[in-house]
């Protein structure tokens, strides 16, 4: 996978390009966001539920809700969110919480 970090003023975007069979993990959010299918396919596995799509497409993912997804093919994934957090080695720590 390659990562693109974007800052703007109180957001933060980030751009994530992936081979088909590539997984961003298990992960929650303490806040709603939206993340958006720019290209390819792909499984989106949200609160033990998956579901097929197709770029491009939009999803708004709910506050504490476990989410991963899986390309299934070459694809661009781009997740938004809301942050005055302008550091890309801490991003993903004051975003985030990995789970089990």
């Amino acid at each position: 996978m390659k990562i693109a970090h974007l800052f703007g003023e109180e957001s933060y975007a980030k751009e994530i390009i992936l081979s088909a069979g590539d997984v961003i993990g298990k992960h929650v959010h303490d806040f709603d966001h939206i993340s958006v299918a720019l290209k390819g396919s792909f499984y989106i596995k949200i609160g033990g539920v998956t579901r097929f799509v197709k770029a491009p497409n939009a999803i708004k993912v709910q506050a504490g809700v476990e989410h991963e997804v899986t390309a299934i093919t070459d694809a661009v994934w781009l997740c938004t969110h809301a942050t005055d957090c302008k550091d890309a080695d801490e991003i993903d720590n004051v975003l985030t919480r990995k789970t089990a």
